[in-house]
């Protein structure tokens, strides 16, 4: 097989798991993203060792400059992963941008990680500013995408299913339920400081 072949058969599979989340059904739900997840599925306590995805480095395309989830340790990340071109996408951090104008922003951060393969840092950083959205956003890298498919499974690379995790201070991290979160839902959820401790 040559490399563009196998190239061309990488790229459908990656953007196979990302049309598999374009499903509306995943999206009609109430902003508060009820899902058929079991909330103990979601829940993962403070983690003895930092898992993978913490520390692989990404890239602001605002400044260029490098860094990991874990550089945000002692502060609350909200971490979305998302596309462009994806409308659900645009409506959660609209909330998102929502929760962050409600919360102290030298305790909380948003981070965007754009798990599109087709898509650029330089068209993610032409979004972002466009939208007026100056936190931390990046374009996943082939390391970062595995590592996440590890910890949360397929779904976490689906942008319109607006995945969302929530880091706490301490390192301990939660997924929230699939579908779009209101902007007071994710403040809930910074503001208990923990994992489990909201409704």
């Amino acid at each position: 097989m040559n490399r563009k072949f196998r190239s061309g058969i990488l790229f459908g599979l990656v953007l196979v798991l990302l049309l598999m989340g374009c499903d509306q059904r995943r999206n009609d739900r109430n902003l508060d993203g009820q899902s058929p997840m079991d909330k103990d599925d979601m829940i993962n306590p403070l983690p003895t060792v930092q898992p993978a995805w913490q520390n692989i480095e990404l890239v602001n395309v605002h400044s260029g400059e490098s860094f990991t989830l874990s550089d945000f340790r002692g502060k609350t990340v909200i971490f979305e992963t998302m596309a462009t071109w994806c409308p659900f996408c645009k409506r959660q951090q609209v909330e998102v941008k929502r929760a962050l104008d409600n919360l102290d922003p030298e305790q909380v951060v948003a981070v965007i990680l754009d798990v599109d393969p087709s898509e650029t840092a330089v068209s993610l950083e032409a979004f972002a500013s466009e939208e007026g959205y100056t936190w931390p956003y990046a374009v996943t890298t082939q390391a970062m995408s595995t590592a996440l498919v590890d910890a949360f499974g397929d779904q976490i690379l689906s942008p319109t299913s607006t995945p969302i995790v929530i880091i706490y201070p301490d390192g301990s991290f939660e997924i929230t339920p699939f579908g779009l979160k209101s902007w007071d839902t994710l403040v809930t959820y910074v503001e208990s400081g923990t994992v489990g401790e909201h409704p």
